[in-house]
């Protein structure tokens, strides 16, 4: 499966995930072609080597309702350390 990134335009944490097979559905059921989603790549399948992504969900998600909605929240800002005295 070749999977579809595309980021929402007024929230940057959200993400659909869709394929090559159900990208008409969801131009037209999400507004993809509005300007609501951008796209922002491609990728292949890579199986249980992948980070931060669950394949097996998101082919489940796109088989059923044509796509795989992601939350991605932005990890807080790591403080600097303070300087030790001495």
């Amino acid at each position: 499966m070749n999977f579809l990134v595309y980021q929402d335009a007024k929230d940057p944490e959200y993400f659909i995930v869709t394929d090559d097979a159900h990208r008409a559905q969801v131009y037209e059921s999400l507004g993809v072609r509005g300007g609501d989603w951008k796209p922002i790549g491609s990728f292949k399948e890579m199986g249980d080597k992948r980070l931060a992504f669950d394949e097996t969900m998101a082919k489940a998600s796109i088989k059923k309702k044509g796509y795989y909605k992601a939350h991605a929240e932005h990890m807080a800002d790591v403080p600097i350390a303070p300087e030790m005295p001495g």
